[in-house]
């Protein structure tokens, strides 16, 4: 899907409507350049924190991340293309894209108008990097964001802010529902609430206004950024 920046602000962020934005960044250096294994020949001794998801309670497994630990790249790289389900994922948190070491990436990104404000850069895109079953829990961000693939695919499950009241929302911006399951004894008000699953694969974008729910699993080792230096806002 191709799309002019004043339509995506105008029909999508200012009414509060997701998108699915096939190819948007096909032509970005990045689709060509980012890989595991290519990360860990150009950063392979640069250390980056990483979130620790390990083996925790159900419940407690949909609170933020908690433990972290310090891995150069090449390891990170191996544990992403070796094991799946993996217990090390870097998150937007992990505020990779401000280690000096990682700068050159930023060429690699052709954040500029019309679409984004490149000014704004270092405090509202983030990287992530993990593998095969890495999963962010269902939980909505403090603004607007789009999500863009860069390696390997992601699975979004999408849910309206309407149904707020239903996700038992009670750990900051995240909620204790797993959407994956079937079972649902634990979360009755969740019954019947849409949940609109959406795959991103190399290139594609996915627009998630401020609010929405959205739970996230790579399908494989994947590579994604997030970014919310909009070049527009609502004022």
């Amino acid at each position: 899907m191709n799309i002019e920046a004043h339509e995506l602000f105008e029909r999508y962020y200012a009414t509060s409507v997701p998108v699915l934005l096939p190819s948007f960044a096909a032509n970005w250096p990045a689709l060509s350049k980012w890989s595991p294994q290519a990360f860990a020949a150009r950063f392979g001794a640069v250390e980056v924190n990483v979130a620790c998801l390990g083996e925790v309670p159900h419940a407690e497994a949909r609170l933020p991340y908690q433990r972290w630990q310090t891995l150069p790249f090449r390891l990170l790289a191996e544990l992403m293309t070796r094991e799946a389900n993996a217990s090390v994922y870097l998150v937007a948190q992990s505020q990779a894209l401000r280690h000096p070491e990682l700068q050159e990436l930023w060429d690699d990104l052709p954040l500029r108008p019309p679409f984004f404000d490149a000014d704004r850069r270092s405090s509202a895109v983030s990287l992530w990097m993990g593998p095969a079953g890495s999963i962010t829990p269902l939980h909505h961000d403090q603004q607007s964001v789009l999500l863009v693939q860069v390696y390997g695919s992601k699975r979004i499950k999408l849910i309206s802010p309407e149904y707020s009241a239903r996700l038992y929302n009670d750990h900051g911006g995240y909620s204790r529902v797993d959407p994956e399951l079937s079972e649902l004894d634990p979360w009755p008000l969740f019954a019947n609430v849409p949940v609109h699953t959406v795959t991103l694969d190399p290139s594609d974008a996915l627009f998630v206004p401020l609010g929405w729910w959205h739970h996230v699993r790579s399908v494989s080792a994947s590579i994604s950024i997030s970014l919310g230096n909009f070049s527009w806002s609502k004022g």
